[in-house]
């Protein structure tokens, strides 16, 4: 049984609730128990289970009262508001206490109700349940660590007054217990304080002794705390590793914490870059890396069927679909033709079938209702029916659920992109469109770009894009929402001509690209500062509001005098800036001409090859003439930190080790060129830094528990 349950937000009153209740457990405590009252607070009184409501629902009903601890931040808690609600259903509203933290809670006498403020610190459920008003205590004055001690008065007022109703007393009458519990501790410190005295000659060597041990134990408690650090940044990083192909964000999160336990562990640094640059891809003309979802998930919107939405009689079967209206034929297997959903524009429809069985899944298929492209190539012959047909864009099976999910929004707003459910992913296709052939590119056949982001560990069963943005939602079986902004990456990536010069800042924070009549400036996460010109060697702004930038001064980029080494020859060597290493291929020396480590990893000729400034890093690079081109980063003792498929050519380090780049070139006569120069940051505060900016997921108590992070572990010393 709990005298009391403490209900509270941790954002708001992480710090004051265990002071309150530790002030609670203690006020007129004699000397021969550990505590005067039991209160419930989760984090002191709940172990780790799956069935935290079931718990938290058992504690609620074995108190005598409930201690709401009142603020803003409480009315928007989930789980404040479920504690509260169960108490009301099931409790008498004379049990429940307020503590006030935070906001105003304003009693009208008159409507025997509370007002209404702008600070509002009580859930809606509560505004009518009093007839009069009710009892509660004022923390807000107590801000800070100082405060919340028995020994200042304000608190010990406030404490009493809530302690007294606890224990069913008038607060005057537990004051004089409280008083006489202080005395007793003076009496028996003293007594012992005298006795010390008398035996202090006695116990000379005894004392030594003790702090001798003491010393000891406190040496002890560091390594024990160090190993119980190093023990949880390994298990996070063990499941970062785990979680980090299906789930980027919370192997992301993983790996932060487990480097803020333990920062020397390499494989949590690479967990993080490998969570943070998975899967790169191009959308909407930009390099992204993996999309994060956002703290906060946009609410789905359930449509219903258009009048663009297009049904086929159920009872009609055919061997042969034809799409009459669309003037589209083509070849499938028996399938009867259940539903059209136009974009946008209305030059692409996407159609699904119901199957033959009851069990089966359903065929869904991308068409191009003007008939301007195909996947696979124009009238293609089939033998067995001895007639002309096309191809679909794009063609995936889907489940029931799914299927029963599609509408509008699966298609992106501008008629770009669309977007389906694939097993727990949501499966990004691109749309070709008109523009492009204008581009100078052939659309005889067309491969759409595709691209997964992770998003639950169970199946999808809806995926939507906004209706004026590029953000995805989806929501799996479990009720789950997640939203996903496709275009929220801090990747550089700047096109370039033969008359293109890159550059950099001696600190590595800036990259130019200087065109013919002007040179632009970006920071490593992507931002657009400007323009202006270099002028021997100094970056001059042309906005008099970038005075940060004035008298910037530049090195060039690609020039070998600063940087790496290119080609395919036998010797591509490069130098870290104090000339103790040297790597050549894909070994690495010191100045002595000793063989320091070999990075081994490449299926390729490594075409490309850096050392950071210092010889933290390390970078190689693949242009195969037939095949993957691709990029290695290295620590220094060379443990393969990231792998980066499809980017390689010419690779280097910017000044300061805080990012690399890669610079796109043609590998081979045949091949396409899209020329560019890409910017990889990898300094952990830098990428850490924006992901908390955008307010990306962050670990929610519940993931704290399931993953065994101790916050107090990370604030000691």
């Amino acid at each position: 049984m709990y005298n009391a349950f403490i209900s509270y937000s941790h954002a708001a009153d992480g710090m004051l609730a265990p002071a309150l209740e530790k002030g609670l457990q203690r006020f007129g405590l004699p000397w021969w128990k550990r505590r005067v009252l039991n209160v419930f607070r989760d984090e002191s009184s709940l172990s780790v289970s799956p069935h935290l409501w079931a718990n938290i629902e058992k504690a609620l009903s074995e108190s005598e009262y409930l201690i709401y601890m009142a603020s803003p931040k409480s009315t928007e808690s989930k789980w404040v508001g479920k504690e509260i609600e169960y108490w009301i259903e099931n409790k008498s509203i004379d049990t429940l206490l307020i503590a006030l933290t935070d906001g105003e809670i304003i009693w009208n006498d008159t409507k025997k109700e509370f007002k209404e403020t702008e600070n509002n610190s009580l859930p809606d459920i509560l505004k009518n349940k009093f007839q009069e008003e009710p009892f509660y205590i004022d923390l807000r004055p107590l801000k800070n660590k100082t405060d919340l001690s028995l020994s200042n008065p304000l608190f010990q007022k406030e404490l009493l007054k809530l302690a007294a109703q606890l224990h069913g007393k008038a607060p005057k009458d537990l004051a004089s217990e409280e008083l006489k519990a202080q005395r007793r501790w003076k009496l028996i410190r003293n007594s012992a304080f005298i006795l010390l005295i008398g035996l202090l000659g006695f116990s000379v060597y005894q004392t030594v002794e003790a702090i001798k041990n003491k010393n000891e134990a406190i040496e002890q408690t560091v390594i024990a705390r160090t190993q119980a650090k190093k023990a949880i940044a390994s298990s996070l990083n063990a499941s970062s590793n785990l979680l980090n192909q299906t789930d980027a964000t919370v192997s992301f999160r993983l790996a932060e914490y487990s480097l803020k336990y333990d920062s020397t562990i390499t494989e949590a640094y690479s967990a993080l870059l490998r969570a943070f640059y998975s899967n790169p891809h191009y959308y909407l003309g930009e390099l992204h890396g993996n999309s994060f979802y956002d703290a906060q998930a946009q609410p789905m919107k359930y449509l219903k069927p258009s009048s663009e939405f297009e049904y086929t009689p159920p009872d009609i079967r055919v061997s042969e679909r034809f799409l009459i209206k669309n003037g589209i034929r083509q070849m499938s297997e028996f399938l009867l033709l259940s539903r059209t959903i136009l974009s946008p524009h209305k030059d692409f429809g996407l159609f699904y079938y119901i199957p033959e069985t009851d069990n089966a899944e359903y065929m869904v298929e991308l068409w191009d209702l003007k008939d301007r492209f195909t996947r696979l190539g124009r009238n293609r012959w089939n033998e067995e029916t001895q007639d002309w047909y096309n191809d679909p864009l794009y063609q995936q099976y889907l489940s029931y659920n799914q299927v029963d999910g599609l509408d509008d929004l699966n298609f992106s707003f501008d008629n770009r992109y669309l977007v389906l459910p694939k097993d727990n992913k949501a499966n990004i296709i691109s749309l070709p469109f008109i523009e492009q052939e204008y581009l100078g590119r052939n659309f005889d056949t067309y491969t759409p770009l595709e691209f997964q982001i992770s998003s639950s560990s169970s199946q999808l069963i809806r995926a939507n894009y906004s209706s004026s943005e590029h953000i995805v939602s989806t929501i799996d079986l479990k009720g789950d929402t997640v939203s996903f902004h496709l275009q929220k990456m801090p990747l550089l990536t700047i096109p370039f001509d033969s008359k293109t010069t890159f550059y950099s800042d001696s600190s590595g924070s800036y990259v130019l690209a200087e065109y013919s009549s002007t040179t632009t400036i970006w920071n490593l996460i992507g931002e657009n500062l400007g323009t202006g010109k270099i002028i021997q060697g100094v970056f001059v702004p042309n906005s008099k509001d970038k005075s940060a930038l004035k008298d910037l001064k530049v090195i060039p980029l690609l020039d070998s005098k600063y940087s790496n080494s290119y080609g395919f020859e036998e010797d591509i060597i490069a130098y870290s800036n104090d000339g103790a290493l040297k790597i050549n291929g894909s070994t690495v020396y010191d100045s002595l001409g000793s063989e320091v480590v070999s990075l081994e990893g490449h299926a390729e000729i490594i075409s490309s090859v850096d050392i950071s400034d210092f010889g933290e890093f390390y970078l190689t690079a693949t242009c195969p003439k037939v095949g993957t081109p691709e990029t290695k980063l290295w620590d220094s003792k060379g443990n393969e930190l990231l792998t980066i498929k499809k980017f390689g050519g010419k690779v280097g380090f910017l000044p300061g080790s805080k990012a690399f780049y890669t610079y796109t070139i043609s590998c081979c006569a045949e091949c396409d060129s899209d020329p560019r120069l890409i910017i990889w940051p990898i300094e952990i505060k830098l990428l850490i830094n924006w992901v908390n900016q955008n307010q990306f997921h962050e670990l929610s108590d519940l993931e704290m528990l399931q993953f065994g992070i101790d916050t107090l572990l990370l604030k000691e010393n």
